[in-house]
């Protein structure tokens, strides 16, 4: 009978143990190499977010545990990790990486073994393109991303477009959908030129988009593309009427490279703290508080996916993968990042971004006009 109740006691407290072991969560992040700069800003997001959910005691009172590692922006070391923390780190659940160029080749790996991933840093269309039963998004597709910036060029007049992209499958969505909005909005493609991905000397875009006679020009790809067409359009000492860069122009990297040159460059967001999301202004002051710098939307969506993680696991009182996965696939909530819904692919449902301008060295939100921060400002 003190047998009995010895062994009653060893399983009790063994399953108690087993019930408390963290919550993990593996993300693989480019913390080296081309895309470096936003893969920071999602670790500290999932930092931010992990730090505050154990301080009110974790989920389901289990403490979570976010592994990050460094793929070094290389695919292959991408898929590693991910086989690895499926197979060997045994994690509950995973955040997929940055880029749409890594993702594409991360989520076959993550599809095979039937495991959800919630997708914070890639946008391509394709992504939802091919069937996939696990991939959540949480970022508007890829080609809508300049739309706002289109519906200003009509407003103002500019119609003659030059859309100019590296390969990856990110940017060329960018560039496809930039072109089929402009040709609905009226406004006239006049060039439309894809380069290889790691091109750097871009002169030969800029003097063909000069030549053309191009008002509007439009980078699509990531920081290093529209730094190096602004340096490119400086070279040749031209500058449109109006410069996007579909990609990094709103970051401190961009203003601190560029300088004054930074100047009239339009970008995209899809966070400000100005936004109004409940939640937006907290999460602001508290990640600036603990890093010390402003978060970009890279940051907030990567916080933005722990919120949607938190919800789906706490509704299903488990973390029972396909519970959550069902739950996830059936949401319809505000996150600091916006509302979030998907539809049956998992790509995200809506869209919202803002219009930002660099203008004396100053952000300011161009669109939507209830968040205006000034007008834009045109090169003459």
């Amino acid at each position: 009978m003190i047998l009995l109740k010895i062994l009653l006691i060893v399983f009790c407290c063994f399953n108690y143990a087993h019930a408390l072991e963290p919550i993990k969560i593996g993300v693989s992040l480019s913390l080296t190499g081309d895309f470096q700069v936003y893969s920071d800003n999602q670790k500290k997001g999932f930092q931010l977010w992990e730090k505050e959910i154990n301080e009110r005691g974790g989920i389901l009172g289990r403490e979570v545990r976010v592994i990050i590692k460094d793929n070094q922006s290389d695919i292959k070391k991408a898929q590693k990790d991910y086989e690895e923390f499926i197979s060997k780190d045994k994690v509950d659940f995973l955040f997929g990486p940055y880029s749409s160029l890594i993702a594409e080749a991360v989520f076959p790996i993550t599809e095979k073994y039937d495991f959800l991933i919630l997708s914070t840093g890639a946008s391509a269309d394709s992504i939802w393109e091919k069937g996939y039963r696990n991939v959540v998004g949480l970022l508007p597709v890829s080609s809508k991303r300049t739309l706002s910036f289109l519906e200003l060029l009509l407003e103002n007049g500019i119609d003659s477009i030059g859309i100019i992209s590296a390969d990856d499958p990110h940017s060329v969505a960018i560039a496809k959908g930039s072109k089929l909005n402009a040709e609905r909005l009226g406004l006239k493609v006049v060039t439309f030129e894809i380069f290889q991905k790691g091109t750097r000397d871009l002169k030969k875009y800029a003097q063909k988009a000069r030549d053309n006679e191009v008002k509007a020009l439009i980078v699509c790809g990531h920081l290093i593309e529209a730094i190096d067409m602004r340096k490119a359009m400086k070279s040749i000492n031209w500058y449109p009427t109006a410069y996007y860069g579909s990609g990094g122009v709103v970051s401190k990297k961009y203003y601190e490279t560029l300088g004054n040159d930074a100047n009239l460059s339009f970008g995209f967001s899809l966070f400000e703290k100005a936004s109004g999301l409940p939640g937006a202004k907290e999460f602001y002051i508290k990640y600036k508080t603990l890093f010390g710098e402003e978060p970009t939307y890279h940051s907030a969506f990567a916080y933005s996916g722990g919120q949607i993680l938190e919800s789906a696991i706490t509704k299903v009182g488990s973390i029972n993968r396909k519970k959550v996965r069902d739950m996830i696939f059936s949401m319809d909530i505000m996150t600091i990042s916006g509302r979030f819904s998907v539809d049956k692919t998992g790509r995200k449902l809506g869209h919202h971004s803002f219009l930002i301008q660099w203008q004396n060295h100053e952000k300011q939100i161009i669109k939507p006009d209830s968040l205006k921060t000034s007008k834009a400002v045109f090169k003459n």
